[in-house]
């Protein structure tokens, strides 16, 4: 699920990109494609990991994560509990389930 901006029906600018899993990209779009640097976050948001132009660079800390956040102009997605929702896609649907950690 993407919560973000859109021109001529694609992702442009800042915004955020939620998994399944709960996992969440924060990055800017141009024309739909990934541009620039962002960040993964794990689904309990304990761990981030740097994006560049989409790929994955490495592990960063979560003070590094925030302030690429910042530059981005989005803010964090929120922390995800153990029971918080998850989205899941079935027969055809988008569903909230709850969320397991382990």
């Amino acid at each position: 699920m993407y919560g973000g901006t859109w021109k001529n029906g694609l992702k442009d600018g800042p915004g955020t990109y939620y998994y399944a899993s709960g996992n969440a990209d924060v990055v800017n779009y141009s024309g739909g494609e990934e541009v620039d640097e962002g960040v993964r976050f794990l689904a309990d948001r304990s761990a981030a990991w740097k994006l560049l132009k989409g790929d994955l660079v490495g592990e960063i800390s979560l003070e590094e994560a925030r302030e690429i956040v910042d530059r981005i102009g989005e803010m964090c997605p929120p922390q995800l509990k153990e029971g918080s929702p998850s989205l899941r896609m079935t027969g055809g649907a988008l569903t909230l389930e709850p969320l397991s950690l382990s």
